[in-house]
């Protein structure tokens, strides 16, 4: 496998550091003097500083400090590039929301750490989640710049830099663990290498390229929050789409995945409610059908109530998911928004039936 242009590894230091044949002078010249003084047996032709950088100040007692023989500087936040190996989908917008309030009041603690590319600019290897909070936060405070650790990588061994962060730092997901082992099979890594990159089974890396077998459509919807869709659910989707080939089976699993997703169903529904609207209604005089079991969840994700109407024989069943409510209390309670309810249509005798806005 052939290495692009930079073919070198390991932080910036204060050691001796002589730049390859094949790269610009110039740039290893900014790196080197952005993080240390060119050593006296380095000869580095005169070049202006580059502009992204600015030297940090020193940092807080409080933070730990960095790696022996390396320094963070400050690098303007519009000269650095996001990793496109970033594997991660999805971003809790709650947590981003307080890393930034923390970001606008403290700064940021933590150097990202960067590679410094061909053209001068610098690609994330870790730390994408404070470089999105530090640019929101910059709207508020007016700093552009951002504490890194610069690092000389190829793109090979940026691939795995980024691949082990995110999974070391947070776990991924495991479609975003999947589009992960893409890339790390694209770079021409085996099944064998992944396992020891990642510290996962054979079994895991096995069901989470599985994943990526899906339709898109169906991807496309996964993304969207795949921490509510495992690896074990995709594999019954992909039983289903063979039981139930072509259009009709791919439009059912997309409903009922995007269902799973909003958390409207439990991923342990997915066969049943698939099937559910597969089945075609039995032979003879048209009726109504059932609606699919719907689910009232909390804000926890946890499943409270499942309601399933049923037409046919005008009943409508409410299931208490959770133990610990009390059956008694949520029949009064149900009675109570139905006595309310017919009250309502007495009093207005326009309304020919009840609806859901009664």
């Amino acid at each position: 496998m052939t290495k692009p242009g930079f073919k070198f590894s390991g932080m910036i230091n204060s050691g001796t550091v002589k730049p390859p044949e094949n790269a610009t002078p110039s740039l290893i010249q900014q790196a080197v003097q952005a993080v240390s003084p060119a050593p006296e047996d380095v000869v580095v032709p005169p070049a202006p500083a580059a502009a992204a950088i600015v030297q940090s100040p020193s940092a807080a007692a409080n933070e730990p400090a960095p790696p022996q023989g390396t320094q963070a500087v400050e690098l303007q936040l519009d000269m650095i590039d996001v990793s496109p190996n970033q594997p991660r989908v999805y971003s809790d917008d709650e947590e981003l929301k307080a890393l930034t309030e923390s970001i606008a009041m403290t700064g940021v603690r933590f150097p990202i750490s960067v590679r410094i590319l061909e053209s001068g600019r610098f690609e994330i290897l870790a730390g994408h989640r404070r470089f999105a909070a530090a640019i929101e936060a910059s709207k508020k405070t007016g700093k552009k710049t951002i504490p890194a650790y610069v690092h000389i990588r190829d793109a090979h061994d940026a691939l795995l830099d980024t691949i082990t962060e995110n999974e070391n730092r947070v776990n991924l997901t495991d479609y975003e663990r999947a589009l992960a082992l893409q890339k790390l099979a694209a770079a021409g890594l085996k099944q064998m290498q992944m396992i020891a990159i990642l510290g996962v089974s054979q079994a895991t890396v096995s069901l989470c390229l599985n994943m990526l077998e899906l339709p898109a459509s169906i991807q496309a919807v996964i993304a969207r929050n795949p921490k509510r869709f495992s690896s074990g659910t995709a594999k019954v989707a992909r039983e289903l789409l063979k039981k139930y080939p072509g259009e009709l089976g791919e439009k059912a699993l997309l409903t009922v995945v995007s269902d799973i997703v909003d958390g409207k169903l439990l991923q342990q529904q997915l066969r049943s409610s698939v099937e559910f609207l597969i089945t075609p209604p039995p032979a003879g005089p048209a009726v109504t059908t059932s609606s699919t079991p719907r689910l009232v969840i909390s804000d926890a994700g946890a499943a409270v109530f499942s309601t399933h109407a049923k037409p046919k024989d005008r009943t409508i069943l409410v299931k208490c998911e959770d133990k610990r409510l009390d059956v008694e209390e949520v029949e009064r309670i149900i009675r109570d928004a139905l006595q309310k309810a017919v009250r309502e249509k007495e009093e207005n005798p326009k309304n020919q039936q009840l609806t859901s806005d009664s």
